[in-house]
């Protein structure tokens, strides 16, 4: 108690000065042991990492042990250099079940099957409902259960380990079972919170399949750019590369999402250019670019 006093007493000229440009100042926390542990690092190391999943619905902070509900709705339209114009609507609920523990959440919706969670295609999604049970959701330790009507079973851990202030790593493995197939992957981010603005991630990713030759590797840096509440920015740059039958790099990835909050507090727009370059037969190299406007309601009482 004396320390948490001593902290606060410490710190407190310095989150009043800032108050007006710090996201994770601004960011409202909740006091149930699920929220608590999802807001860790913004209680007691004010890191922006959770403000930006949580504004990009990024799978990371879907995919955490969180309390309350999330419902969206979204609709992608994207024209590629190409001149092709497609749309998709879908929904996506992450739902706590009627008189039943809060660990417990039916998850309706798409899953993406692609590494990188801000890239904006429809191409890389699947239809799924599933159950997913939180069996651990401690400060900085995470586990939890999925089974879906594909069939398959999931199993995913996650640990936080804050180094200061600034910087925060972050391990997350995750094992699935499907039609007699099983992947695991593993994957290792580093969050270097840059100043109150702007946030710089790493990550890096080892995937293994049965039945596929080789390991996949995925490397990515992300910056993220607070502007207001209601506005941010990503940049983000990957490249994938396996290591059989010879280790070469078979895709690289470069996007801008521009993510805004307009008209009322449940309706967002992102707009994203990309631009990809698929090398995995080096003959044929394919090279796509493509804008995509995504408007979606979202509606949560996290």
């Amino acid at each position: 108690m004396r320390q948490t006093l001593l902290f606060m007493l410490l710190f407190a000229p310095y989150t009043l000065l800032f108050a007006e440009h710090n996201p994770c100042a601004q960011h409202k926390i909740n006091t149930s042991l699920i929220d608590s542990t999802y807001h860790y690092l913004n209680i007691k190391f004010c890191q922006p990492a959770v403000w930006f999943d949580d504004f990009f619905t990024d799978q990371r902070s879907l995919e955490d042990s969180r309390a309350g509900t999330i419902i969206r709705w979204y609709n992608d339209m994207w024209l590629s250099n190409t001149g092709a114009f497609k749309h998709k609507m879908k929904l996506n609920a992450r739902l706590h079940l009627p008189n039943l523990s809060h660990k417990l959440k039916l998850v309706i919706g798409t899953s993406s099957a692609d590494f990188n969670t801000t890239k904006i295609d429809a191409k890389t999604e699947y239809n799924n409902l599933a159950l997913r049970y939180d069996w651990i959701a401690k400060e900085q330790t995470s586990f939890n259960v999925k089974v879906t009507i594909r069939p398959s079973i999931a199993f995913r851990y996650r640990y936080n380990y804050p180094l200061n202030e600034r910087v925060v790593l972050t391990f997350t493995q995750k094992v699935q079972q499907r039609k007699k197939t099983n992947a695991a992957s593993s994957q290792f981010d580093i969050d270097f919170s840059i100043d109150p603005i702007f946030l710089l991630r790493w990550s890096n990713e080892v995937n293994i399949k049965k039945n596929m030759q080789g390991v996949k590797l995925i490397s990515g840096l992300t910056l993220y750019q607070y502007i207001s509440d209601t506005q941010a920015i990503n940049y983000h740059a990957h490249i994938n590369s396996q290591t059989q039958p010879e280790h070469r790099i078979i895709e690289r990835y470069l996007s801008m999402s521009y993510r805004h909050n307009i008209l009322r507090k449940w309706f967002f727009y992102t707009l994203t250019p990309t631009l990809t370059w698929q090398t995995e037969d080096p003959i044929s190299p394919l090279k796509d670019a493509s804008i995509t406007l995504r408007l979606e309601v979202l509606f949560s009482n996290i």
